[in-house]
């Protein structure tokens, strides 16, 4: 299985390559064939407020469906999974 994992904001890779540093950044065309898409929001902190990660509804790209949404007090979690790998782009998410 590949699993294609879109970070936001961007700085919460820091703390996601500690845990796993095997991660790779998508390739500069922003084309890969997965069969698994992993959308991880990521709440900001600042000084003073309540972390608030942000509750999107989840964009499911053609030939795949939403398998889990969890929604915790400092990240959100989507995951979408295909039979098969499609090819995906990262633009078509921003």
């Amino acid at each position: 299985m590949t699993r294609a994992l879109v970070v936001s904001p961007l700085n919460g890779l820091i703390p996601l390559g500690l845990y796993a540093s095997d991660l790779h950044r998508f390739p500069a065309g922003g084309l890969v064939r997965v069969t698994e898409i992993d959308l991880l929001g990521v709440a900001v902190r600042r000084a003073g407020e309540t972390p608030r990660p942000p509750r999107p509804a989840a964009f499911v790209p053609h030939g795949f469906r939403q398998v889990l949404r969890l929604d915790r007090p400092t990240f959100t979690l989507v995951r979408m999974a295909s039979e098969r790998p499609i090819v995906f782009s990262l633009h078509r998410l921003l």
